[in-house]
């Protein structure tokens, strides 16, 4: 009996031979998926843009993440200044991204992110992309009107962060870094199933 199991077991091991090498390559081409991060948040003139800075430089040290800022985007992309319309141009960054992730600090002098999330936090290709970080005390912005849109944001697109978390940054950019393997496995999977529906469509 045991002789019978053994060589049940080494058949098992080389009929799925085939089978790994399809797994092999299904899980190789979602680990090569590119992902593009655009950054949201506190600009370059603040003190908090060094958190924003090291976020996406963590983020861009996986060789598959394309990251940029609003900011980089508007300087590598003049047409974007010929538009005069900076909503315009944001729209068409964020509709090219594959996912957004903006930083709101607790600061009512730095409006430039929650004023972004008012603007697409409803937009029916933007707003399910963007993944939100949020101060967990919101002292000093709370009441205002400006980031209602923030803190009605979707809790399954948001990370509430503490004090220490905001200075320490490892829980902020271990989120980040989970939100965007999860769009990796998302964009892989998509493109996978529209290439075996084209092979599909080819065969029949």
């Amino acid at each position: 009996m045991a002789d019978d199991a053994q060589a049940l077991r080494g058949e098992w091991r080389r009929d799925y031979e085939p089978w790994r090498a399809e797994f092999d390559a299904f899980f190789e081409q979602q680990d090569s998926t590119d992902v593009r991060i655009l950054s949201w948040g506190p600009g370059e003139h603040t003190a908090y843009y060094e958190k924003r800075r090291s976020i996406c430089a963590d983020l861009a040290s996986r060789v598959r993440n394309s990251v940029f800022t609003s900011e980089q985007l508007f300087d590598s992309e003049p047409r974007f200044s010929e538009l005069q319309d900076i909503l315009l141009a944001q729209e068409i960054q964020a509709d090219e991204a594959d996912i957004v992730i903006c930083l709101v600090v607790d600061d009512p002098v730095v409006s430039g992110a929650p004023a972004e999330i008012l603007e697409f936090r409803r937009h029916p290709r933007i707003a399910p992309k963007i993944r939100l970080l949020l101060p967990m005390e919101a002292r000093q912005i709370g009441q205002g009107l400006l980031y209602q849109g923030c803190m009605q944001f979707p809790s399954n697109q948001s990370f509430r962060y503490t004090t220490k978390q905001y200075k320490q940054c490892d829980a902020i950019r271990a989120k980040c870094r989970q939100w965007v393997e999860a769009v990796r496995k998302e964009k892989h999977l998509e493109q996978w199933r529209e290439g075996r529906l084209g092979l599909s469509g080819t065969t029949a």
